[in-house]
């Protein structure tokens, strides 16, 4: 009997996963997208790779009866019940290093896009205008303060990136060990609301736990500049969306960065029915789907 592999919500069809697992092993794609597999493809698996898109959640998780083990094809493990995983003695691991760079890449892109005005002048200029005023003056971003919300290996790429931009960097993460910041030649902040009053820029790179869901609320929105930027390359319910679209409503904010959301794809959110509905307000902000990690 061949060893299976279930994938679920498949980006692409499995080729490279079979070369390197060889003949021994059977891999099944019998997902739809967005919905779970039937329960008969759950229980004959003997491993389960899978994306960000489906919830493990307790009751999906006890329908794989034979399951040895989990992979988490991304590096958060936050919709996976690893509670329920450990009472059926099955494995979850993930993949440390998967799209580091190109995350990094996407929240500079995204600040470079919202600081330049690029998307906006581009639009002015489709129009019919030639006007490189035509969204206003512009930051500078030289010596600019940017802070990192979670210095882990995409924060710590981000956060290079940034310096080489001649961006003041600086950070806040409560688990790395003293002298990080002297490593790396950027600022420690040690209380995180210091930081984010602070801060021209702050790009969030932390992982989605139970601490960290809502980080950026009210409070934390309120805190900042009022014309400063916000980055979330992260994971969507670390973001109150409501709270950062009332605060662009109400004329506050230099810019901001979405590419992820509490939903996926995004259904009654406020703030996205306002943004494709072009509502004047939105155009500070930048909305992609999920596609930091890609390449």
């Amino acid at each position: 009997m061949p060893f299976k592999v279930l994938i679920t919500d498949v980006v692409f069809e499995p080729d490279i996963e079979q070369e390197i697992l060889g003949d021994g092993v059977e891999i099944s794609t019998e997902t739809v997208e967005g919905q779970h597999a039937p329960d008969a493809v759950y229980s004959a698996a003997d491993a389960l790779m899978c994306y960000h898109t489906l919830e493990f959640a307790p009751e999906i998780i006890r329908k794989l009866t034979n399951c040895k083990i989990i992979s988490r094809v991304g590096v958060g493990y936050d919709n996976i019940c690893l509670q329920t995983a450990a009472d059926m003695g099955i494995l979850v691991c993930n993949v440390p290093d998967y799209g580091t760079n190109e995350v990094a890449d996407h929240a500079i892109g995204l600040m470079l896009a919202l600081c330049r005005g690029i998307p906006q002048i581009s639009e002015a200029t489709r129009k019919g205008g030639y006007d490189f005023a035509a969204f206003g003056k512009l930051p500078r971003l030289w010596e600019r303060k940017f802070a990192v919300i979670g210095l882990g290996r995409i924060g710590t790429a981000t956060a290079l990136r940034a310096k080489a931009f001649g961006l003041d960097v600086c950070f806040h993460d409560p688990y790395l060990p003293d002298g990080v910041d002297k490593a790396l030649g950027i600022t420690r902040y040690t209380d995180l609301y210091e930081m984010v009053a602070a801060a021209d820029i702050i790009s969030i790179h932390t992982p989605l736990t139970v601490e960290t869901r809502n980080l950026v609320n009210t409070e934390f929105v309120a805190t900042m500049k009022d014309d400063a930027y916000l980055i979330n390359t992260a994971r969507g319910p670390i973001v109150d969306v409501d709270a950062v679209g009332d605060a662009l409503k109400a004329g506050r904010f230099g810019g901001v960065g979405i590419d992820v959301w509490p939903t996926e794809p995004p259904q009654d959110e406020a703030l996205m029915t306002a943004w494709r509905a072009r509502e004047p307000w939105t155009d500070r902000l930048l909305v992609t789907a999920h596609a930091a990690f890609f390449s």
